[in-house]
């Protein structure tokens, strides 16, 4: 593992660096590349039959899919608001930027089956301002891939080479537009297309005079729409975005003349699990992770309320329950929680509640937690995280959570924090001989 040491400074004293002059300026050490496990893709494949599905790439090690701040060390997930990547087929490289307090370039190998990070020039770098990415990864079919970062670059992978593209018409929030290359443009020779920003702005660049030869205003999609060019027809679909989630219109990509066609059956925008491509039939696919996926979540939460109440009365007679659920989250992975009474024993108190939390966290990787309450206020914690880091930043939290929940009324007699798997099953029960249900319909 390779390590980088940066400093920043902040200008004063903000809620970015934790409203304190003391810790305006922090030195950091953050994980900027990773050493290839070689290859991975002959195993991967061997032996694959017809519609298996097999993972090439597991490893998070080396946090090639995160930045963290200079400032407070927290980690950010840059997949996050990037619907698109790019395909180099002379590498044979996916290729994505990102942007989440720091720029990042990821790159997979499909000759390797390895991810890497990939370095700016000194003239980009990596460090920003808070915002995220919202796409503009695209590439041109003929080695190049154009990178939206403050401007538009572009990288030639096979060489590493970059090239700042001229200044354009400012798009007025730059950093909700989208690009998409249309092989069409300029008599066959193939150009860009920009669009985005509170003007709606349908910018179009020629690579051959390296120009912005013309815009148009006021298209139909607000900023972090989504747009993808067909290679069987000539329009641009433009779906979604920010106050029009569900608009769509076909974009004739010289001159930005649109038609609207038929709204979105559900809201589509550049958030963190929207995306639109073409397919080989002559259509769209396009996914909307504010319908269908939440849904179904709360679908499945509802199932599993219903068939785990039998657990519930291990029984009531007995005085023992236990409580099982799935939290469903429109913005972030479900939580899985159980909840456990064990029986009064004859001459003591009434035992402790013990609550189990897991969930598998975009920024925190996965995470286990036990609490224990007693005496209705004395409260005992374990936790459990896979990352170190994330163990780390736990135990320097613990001071802070302990007087949080002094200040509820709580007394917190342990907190142990693990770094490693927590349990896979925390206690076992089976089911009784019969039980009884939780009517969740009303």
């Amino acid at each position: 593992m390779r390590y980088s040491l940066g400093a920043t400074q902040a200008p004063h004293a903000s809620y970015r660096n934790g409203g304190s002059a003391v810790t305006a300026r922090q030195y950091f050490l953050r994980q900027t590349a990773r050493v290839p496990y070689g290859q991975r893709i002959a195993p991967a494949i061997a032996g694959l039959g017809p519609n298996e599905m097999r993972p090439v790439w597991l490893d998070s090690a080396g946090e090639i899919f995160s930045v963290r701040s200079p400032e407070n060390n927290n980690g950010y997930n840059t997949l996050d608001w990037t619907p698109f990547a790019a395909w180099d087929e002379g590498t044979r490289q996916v290729i994505s930027g990102g942007l989440r307090i720091m720029r990042k370039l990821k790159v997979y190998s499909d000759l390797t089956g390895d991810w890497r990070e990939e370095a700016f020039p000194a003239a980009i770098g990596r460090l920003t301002g808070p915002g995220h990415w919202y796409s503009g990864t695209v590439s041109d079919g003929a080695g190049n891939v154009y990178v939206h970062l403050a401007g538009v670059h572009r990288y030639t992978p096979a060489t590493g080479a970059w090239f700042a593209l001229p200044s354009h018409v400012t798009t007025n929030g730059g950093s909700g537009s989208s690009l998409v290359w249309v092989p069409s443009l300029f008599s066959g020779a193939g150009g860009l297309i920009k669009y985005g920003g509170d003007a709606r702005r349908w910018l179009i660049y020629n690579p051959v005079t390296n120009t912005w030869p013309s815009y148009t205003d006021r298209r139909p999609c607000g900023q972090h729409s989504i747009l993808a060019y067909h290679p069987t027809h000539d329009p641009v679909l433009m779906v979604g975005g920010t106050g029009t989630e569900t608009v769509a219109a076909l974009v004739t990509p010289g001159t930005g003349a649109f038609t609207l066609v038929a709204a979105a059956p559900a809201s589509i925008a550049m958030d963190t699990s929207d995306w639109m491509v073409p397919h080989p039939d002559g259509c769209w696919l396009l996914r909307s992770g504010a319908a269908v996926d939440r849904d179904g979540l709360i679908g499945d939460s509802l199932d599993d309320i219903e068939s785990r109440q039998l657990l519930a009365n291990e029984s009531l007679s007995g005085r023992e329950w236990v409580f099982s659920m799935m939290l469903p989250f429109a913005d972030a992975e479900p939580v899985a929680l159980r909840l456990v009474r064990g029986r009064r024993q004859p001459g003591q108190g009434k035992p402790p509640l013990v609550i189990h939390l897991h969930t598998r966290n975009r920024d925190l990787g996965e995470i286990w937690l036990q609490t224990r309450i007693s005496e209705q206020t004395d409260v005992d914690m374990v936790m459990w995280a896979e990352r170190e880091d994330v163990a780390q930043r736990a135990q320097a939290m613990a001071t802070n959570l302990e007087q949080e929940l002094d200040s509820a009324g709580l007394n917190m007699t342990r907190l142990q924090i693990i770094h490693g798997q927590g349990p896979q099953a925390p206690m076992t029960y089976a089911p009784p001989d019969t039980g009884s249900l939780v009517d969740v319909q009303t």
